[in-house]
């Protein structure tokens, strides 16, 4: 029973209600309070699953007709995209060659991570890294959809890691 509805939630996309939320506590001093809690365990399942789940009832029947609807975009449709005619990075480059320009982009996120946030940047050069080299050893669009989950949650993660640095940063007075 909570599988269903917990996928429904989108639990990767709950920081996008959680976050603001902590943020907006932790400026206020209302963080660390007995009643942040019933508030953030609110915008965990329930908000989102009231987000998505009306947003997938009204949707079903556009969904339905739509062929790329419940796939993932770029490599991982790499396919598709090229018998619809549809030019992207994956489709003129091949997987290999959209690899290698993408690493190219990432040699130079974590290069300017670095001048801001060694942590941030380890994060970016471990997750983005470790994504790259595995498409770049199986370079299908099979690969490339098993990967596409960890992809997804990168950003989350190399934002978390950003926000807490922040965090730290300002709550030690290294921030202005």
């Amino acid at each position: 029973m909570f599988a269903p509805l917990s996928h429904i939630s989108r639990p990767v996309l709950w920081i996008n209600t959680v976050g603001p939320a902590v943020i907006g506590m932790w400026l206020t001093g209302s963080l660390w309070t007995p009643s942040a809690l019933p508030v953030l365990m609110w915008l965990t399942l329930p908000f989102n699953l009231l987000i998505y789940g009306v947003n997938d009832i009204f949707d079903q029947e556009t969904d339905a007709r739509n062929p790329r609807k419940g796939t993932l975009d770029a490599v991982q449709d790499l396919e598709e995209d090229r018998a619809a005619g549809i030019t992207t990075t994956a489709v003129r480059l091949g997987v290999r060659g959209a690899v290698l320009w993408s690493g190219a982009w990432w040699a130079v996120a974590v290069a300017s991570f670095a001048l801001l946030s060694l942590p941030v940047a380890a994060v970016n050069a471990g997750i983005a890294g470790t994504l790259l080299l595995a498409l770049y050893r199986n370079p299908t669009p099979k690969a490339a959809h098993s990967l596409y989950k960890w992809s997804i949650a990168f950003p989350y993660v190399a934002g978390t890691v950003a926000g807490v640095h922040l965090v730290a940063a300002i709550s030690l007075g290294m921030w202005p």
